[in-house]
């Protein structure tokens, strides 16, 4: 490109909200000098000098005397009047543009949504987990004991693992894994007299302490009544169906539950 001159011009910013100064200058694409020309592509790029002003006016006297500055030509000859219309066009533009890229990523969210919403039904209607650790297993592959805690606890309604334990609560095949639910009030006993129990497993868990670990194990009787252990020793099984004789220590509750707490358990 012959007699190139590098000028300035006013442009409107990538944002929409400033006019912005920018020059002119040559960019070489790749080619060989032969004879002293250059063989390659060459086109006029230019680049950002500074931000001018919101205002078209103000914008106009400082890109004018930046000009003045650099001994550069300035190439916009709009008045302040167009160059503030533009910038009003171009920013209305840009907000439509941006409320039809908001609504396509709204719709296609939606549509994700869906998507995973049925293929979450339609893994639990053939009996497949439809998340977490065994997520595509037949149910009937996971472990007894995650099947019957997924069975037994209380999950929020609505939530994926709730949608699971209701499915599994309905499957003919788990009704035993379905441990029996506690009266909220039932005590039984007296406090510091031994009697004959016979109850069900429906939680564990465990503490360590200074005098090594101790097991808390809950469990409900044929009547309803929520018994608990505090022992060293005493860790049955979950689901596991005992008959023992025991010593009412004392009445308790927790987080609304009354409780029978037991020791000095002796199963038969």
């Amino acid at each position: 490109m012959k007699n190139f001159e590098p000028s300035l011009y006013i442009s409107i910013g990538a944002n929409h909200n400033y006019f912005t100064l920018r020059e002119t200058y040559q960019h070489f694409g790749r080619g060989e000098v032969c004879n002293g020309v250059f063989t390659g592509t060459v086109e006029v790029r230019s680049f950002h000098h500074f931000n001018l002003s919101q205002n078209a006016d103000e914008a106009l006297e400082k890109a004018r005397q930046a000009a003045n500055d650099m001994g550069l030509p300035l190439t916009t000859q709009e008045s302040a009047s167009t160059l503030q219309s533009k910038m009003v066009e171009i920013q209305r533009m840009s907000a439509e543009q941006l409320e039809i890229r908001a609504n396509r990523l709204k719709w296609e969210a939606e549509q994700r949504q869906l998507e995973r919403e049925n293929e979450f039904q339609t893994m639990l209607n053939n009996g497949r987990f439809p998340f977490g650790k065994y997520r595509g297993s037949e149910f009937f592959l996971a472990p007894c004991d995650y099947l019957q805690w997924l069975i037994n606890a209380e999950f929020e309604p609505e939530t994926s693992y709730f949608k699971l334990a209701e499915v599994l609560k309905r499957n003919p095949a788990f009704a035993d894994l379905v441990l029996p639910k506690a009266d909220k009030t039932a005590t039984v006993g007296t406090i510091g007299k031994r009697q004959q129990f016979s109850a069900t497993v429906t939680r564990k868990s465990y503490y360590d302490g200074f005098y090594g670990r101790t097991y808390i194990v809950t469990m409900v009787t044929d009547d309803g009544v929520c018994l608990v252990s505090k022992s060293a020793s005493f860790c049955p099984k979950m689901g596991e169906k005992l008959n023992f004789a025991a010593t009412v220590k004392e009445f308790s509750e927790y987080r609304g539950q009354a409780q029978t707490v037991i020791q000095r358990i002796s199963v038969k």
